[in-house]
This record gives structure tokens, sequence and C-alpha cells, in this order.
């Protein structure tokens, strides 16, 4: 699932596990190709994604479309 943030930010939800065991790998991915990682969880019809270093966004999940890989 993808969600464009804005021209040059999108986010990217897969079906990995994080790392850490504690939901689905997320990535910020930047025009420059700069990422950001994070995990993810559904929290009813939000999407609660933990960044590296401590921060937290919520978002829509009606924000987020399927892709093909």
């Amino acid at each position: 699932m993808v969600m464009q943030y804005n021209e040059s930010v999108r986010i990217v939800l897969s079906k990995k596990k994080c790392p850490n065991g504690e939901g689905l790998i997320a990535i910020a991915q930047r025009i420059d190709k700069e990422i950001m990682k994070a995990c993810w969880t559904p929290k009813g019809n939000l999407v609660h994604i933990q960044w590296e270093g401590g921060d937290f966004s919520d978002f829509e999940v009606s924000r987020f479309y399927p892709v093909e890989i």
C-alpha cells in the first residue's frame, strides 16, 4: 500500500514483519532516494506509523492505495 504524502515523499506499507516484532515494515521514500524506516500497525480506520527516532504518525487508511509489484 502507498500514500503520496506530498510532491517529494511517499509512504510505503509492506506486509513484512518489523525486526523488533512490533508491526509491519513501513518506509518513507523521498524523491532524492533518501528513506526513513518505520513500523506500522492498523488502529481502527487509522494506520499508526512509529518512525525511527521515536516520532509517530496516524493517517486515515483511505489515503493509502494498493500497488502491484
